[in-house]
């Protein structure tokens, strides 16, 4: 009987938990499509910030996803193709002969996808954080996360960095469950990561062997190893080869130079873009090729940087960046001030993106959430949460914690050292991870603190 009531209400909770954690999913899906609603008025040309999907400068032009979708994703070299698979979508469903129309249109659609995107975080967030404290607490603090400024800045903005967020968040709440023994299908655990894969270009095929080995260390069970590996492996293996054939670039991003010279202060780097597209701007238009890589400028009129031009300015930048760094070996005390540079930007708050925002910038609480998610407040949580947790977990589990954390030290590693002037827009892809490991310390300690305090009283 008892059994059997506690299995009853195990699924009471489990009901409870999944109705609540869709309130909370469409409840703040629906504010932030009403914000938008309310600030669309300041926003005359439709957007809530100055830049449009085409004007990332990681797109090809709308005009080319929409009469060639397939081709101009096939020839696509400057980023991993999910989001313009998105717009090639749109612009299929918006078409029309009036490109910036269409655009406003494709980029509308954009706005309320990233919204449900939102929605869906605050899910997962509150899903996992109800495993690991209780329902009250884990709605609150999904509450108090769901209006983080960066959150909304993220989800206004026409770029990949809230879903890869979304994307990240679900792959480690998988690990986590590997972490913790239960059941894992290895299938989806290869489709969200090749997702990744397929969305930001820190995630590239050397990902497999940090991922072998992570795995082991969890213990995933080997079938599902060889399932995952070989799954994720025969699809990046396919691509990257497409790749090399086509632009000799064995990454999904032609950006990687640009990056690398940036991440330690190399001079001129801007200026070789500049100069290639003046070049550029004076050749004549190839014949016989995909305008995807031919095409000058996109329909705002910024520089079409997936033009096979500039393919040449990549590697000169890469052996430019190879070039300082063996320089800089010489002088380790230049490398680690370049570096901390990029840490300090990287602790910045995330909010404080380069571009203007029109909603969060009006946003009252802004400067609070800024204060607490950023130097030195956020790195102090982090450590405090972190000391914590290192009393509590048990010796025998050492390597599966160590397996646990190091995606998430790759992550880090690969968004301090791999670049300059972006870093606090790259924190906010574990932001919820790290707010989801605080706030479950928080809860943890607190439990303890009041335990311990009833048990004096009892004495």
């Amino acid at each position: 009987m008892d059994v059997l009531c506690n299995r009853n209400a195990s699924i009471r909770r489990s009901r409870i938990r999944l109705v609540m954690g869709l309130c909370l999913a469409v409840f703040a899906t629906l504010l932030l499509l009403l914000l938008e609603a309310h600030y669309r008025q300041y926003a005359p040309k439709g957007y809530f910030q100055s830049w449009s999907s085409e004007t990332m400068i990681q797109t090809v032009s709308i005009e080319d996803l929409r009469d060639a979708p397939l081709q101009s994703l096939w020839y696509l070299n400057i980023q991993p193709p999910l989001f313009d698979t998105l717009r090639a979508i749109l612009a299929q469903v918006w078409k029309s002969a009036d490109s910036m129309a269409m655009l406003l249109k494709v980029d509308q659609s954009l706005y309320v996808l990233w919204a449900l995107v939102y929605g869906a975080i605050v899910f997962v967030i509150y899903w996992w954080l109800s495993e690991l404290t209780n329902l009250a607490f884990a709605a609150v603090s999904t509450l108090f996360f769901c209006a983080h400024p960066a959150m909304i800045f993220y989800s206004t903005l026409l770029d990949t960095t809230i879903l890869s967020a979304f994307l990240i968040l679900i792959f480690y709440y998988f690990l986590w469950r590997i972490k913790k023994a239960r059941p894992v299908s290895a299938i989806g655990f290869a489709v969200i990561f090749l997702l990744m894969y397929f969305t930001r270009s820190i995630f590239q095929w050397q990902w497999l062997l940090i991922l072998a080995l992570v795995l082991l260390l969890l213990k995933f069970p080997k079938r599902k190893l060889i399932t995952f590996l070989a799954i994720t492996g025969v699809v990046i293996g396919l691509y990257t080869a497409k790749q090399v054939s086509l632009f000799d670039l064995s990454s999904t991003s032609a950006f990687s130079g640009l990056n690398l010279c940036h991440s330690i202060g190399c001079e001129g780097v801007n200026e070789a873009y500049e100069k290639a597209s003046l070049q550029l701007q004076q050749q004549a238009v190839p014949a016989g090729l995909p305008n995807a890589l031919t095409r000058v400028n996109k329909i705002d009129g910024g520089i079409n940087l997936n033009n096979k031009y500039f393919l040449a300015v990549n590697k000169s930048l890469q052996a430019q960046y190879r070039a300082q760094l063996l320089s800089m070996l010489h002088s380790p005390r230049q490398l680690l001030q370049n570096y901390s540079i990029n840490l300090k930007v990287y602790l910045a708050p995330s909010s404080h993106y380069i571009s203007d925002n029109l909603i969060v910038d009006r946003l009252p609480w802004r400067a609070v959430y800024d204060f607490i998610f950023s130097a030195p407040v956020l790195p102090l949580l982090l450590i405090l949460a972190f000391i914590f947790w290192l009393f509590q977990a048990h010796k025998n589990e050492f390597w599966r914690n160590l397996g646990f954390c190091l995606p998430a030290a790759a992550i880090i590693f690969l968004c301090v050292f791999a670049d300059r002037g972006e870093n606090m827009r790259f924190k906010f892809f574990i932001e919820p991870i790290l707010f989801i490991f605080i706030a479950s310390q928080a809860y943890a300690a607190g439990k303890k603190l009041l335990g311990s305090i009833k048990k004096r009283r009892s004495v």
